[in-house]
């Protein structure tokens, strides 16, 4: 299991290598300009991003520990630690 958690971290980190730090939202969008404002933020809690954004496609179960887990909306990724958005990503850049 920590096997999984470690490739998860590393292959997220080199995906979003801002992810490595405290990042604030400033950062991410200027490390990713085509990420769009109408995403949810970083930080937000999961029932947040069900009363603004509503019910994803698909839940994709958290791994590692910390758990990072996801969720698929048709246009764009969820990523979360815990119950925490650490990232929202276009679709396209998030498979």
């Amino acid at each position: 299991m920590r096997t999984i958690r470690l490739l998860t971290i590393a292959c997220i980190g080199m995906a979003f290598p801002v992810l490595g730090g405290a990042a604030s939202d400033a950062m991410t969008e200027a490390t990713f300009p085509n990420l769009r404002a109408d995403l949810p933020s970083n930080n937000m809690a999961e029932t947040a991003v069900l009363e603004k954004f509503g019910e994803p496609t698909e839940r994709i179960p958290a791994v590692g520990n910390p758990p990072i887990s996801r969720w698929k909306y048709p246009d764009y990724i969820v990523y979360y630690e815990w119950d925490r958005v650490i990232i929202s990503v276009p679709a396209d850049i998030g498979q």
